[in-house]
């Protein structure tokens, strides 16, 4: 089995599509493939809330929010966003990959 998979990779290799992730370019650049558009990714400010947060709620997954993961915080801020969209309610979701799985799955039931 390891024999087809050294083959395999070495026939990326030859043709050039093996692929290895670059490495972080410390230079100021526009990057136009990137999800921090705005840069909040490295701001200061960000940090220290998020620091502040985890100590006062916890950090990481505690399992599906349906069953053991929700939390005030979430909710408070559904509450936030429906004021700020002027909706009924609203939901976060934990990717951009579950927001739009969930959405799709519920029109097209």
């Amino acid at each position: 089995m390891y024999d087809l998979y050294k083959s395999h990779l070495s026939h990326l290799q030859d043709t050039k599509k093996y692929r290895i992730l670059p490495a972080v370019n410390k230079k100021p650049m526009l990057d136009f493939s990137t999800n921090d558009y705005l840069g909040l990714s490295g701001r200061s400010e960000l940090l220290e809330a998020a620091l502040v947060t985890g100590r006062a709620q916890g950090v990481g997954a505690t399992g599906s929010r349906l069953l053991s993961g929700n939390r005030e915080i979430f909710e408070a801020l559904e509450s936030r966003i429906a004021v700020d969209k002027r909706t009924e309610a609203a939901l976060i979701f934990n990717s951009g990959f579950q927001a739009n799985l969930s959405t799709l799955s519920s029109l097209l039931d």
